[in-house]
């Protein structure tokens, strides 16, 4: 318990200059502090409001990354997680590559994961299913250059602002066309991605394009030819 000698006065005049400072709206470090709040609430409204940007600021962007190995379809390459699941393969490889945060394949087979079952999902974003990527989202590659910012739906519609990597090609599985965003059909997507064989096919994006063509080549590569994956942060 504090008593009347100079502890006390100094209690006494910290309070009195603490009102005063308030009373004048010059709180240290808080310009412009609103009449009536104290000095701790003006410090939780401010610390609040830093948050609140910081994280705002956090929640506008994820990364995109290209897998530097290459993978055939195999059982289990897509459907429930598990080791040789291309969403596995995504997060390895951040791993190894120091990457924060979890990552899954931009890859679709219509069943398991699809972003729209009309042409850039003119129904809207319950057409989705798995789908990885969030709407008015930056996306970036890892070293921060811009890719591009999907609309309300979480897809691309433009051209994108800058190539999503270098030159590489990956699964997709999505059908071709002017941002389309379709899932392929059967003989689309390596029969789901279960077949690596040579007598089955699978659509593939191409990382130099700007247009469609960076999720969607008109052209189909054999399932028993090893392509990258597109990994993207959730």
């Amino acid at each position: 318990m504090l008593g009347h000698g100079p502890d006390l006065l100094a209690v006494r005049l910290f309070g009195w200059l603490a009102l005063s400072l308030i009373a004048t709206g010059c709180v240290p470090g808080m310009p412009n502090t609103p009449e009536g709040i104290d000095g701790s609430a003006a410090a939780i409204l401010l610390n609040q409001s830093t948050t609140a940007v910081a994280g705002a600021s956090a929640a506008t962007s994820k990364k995109m990354f290209i897998t530097t190995n290459q993978y055939t379809p195999t059982t289990n390459f897509f459907g429930p997680s598990g080791g040789n699941s291309a969403d596995s393969r995504c997060s390895d490889e951040a791993t190894a590559l120091s990457y924060s945060g979890t990552y899954k394949a931009l890859i679709v087979d219509g069943t398991n994961r699809r972003a729209c079952t009309t042409a850039n999902c003119a129904g809207g974003a319950g057409e989705h299913l798995d789908w990885v990527m969030l709407p008015n989202m930056q996306y970036l590659r890892p070293d921060g250059t811009l890719i591009h910012t999907t609309n309300g739906v979480g897809i691309f519609t433009t051209d994108l602002t800058n190539t999503i990597g270098a030159a590489a090609s990956y699964w997709t599985g999505m059908a071709s066309g002017s941002w389309n965003w379709v899932s392929g059909a059967a003989n689309e997507t390596c029969q789901g991605w279960f077949n690596g064989t040579a007598g089955e096919s699978g659509k593939y994006g191409v990382s130099t394009w700007l247009d469609e063509r960076s999720i969607a080549i008109a052209a189909m590569q054999a399932c028993n030819v090893a392509n990258r994956l597109l990994c993207v942060e959730q």
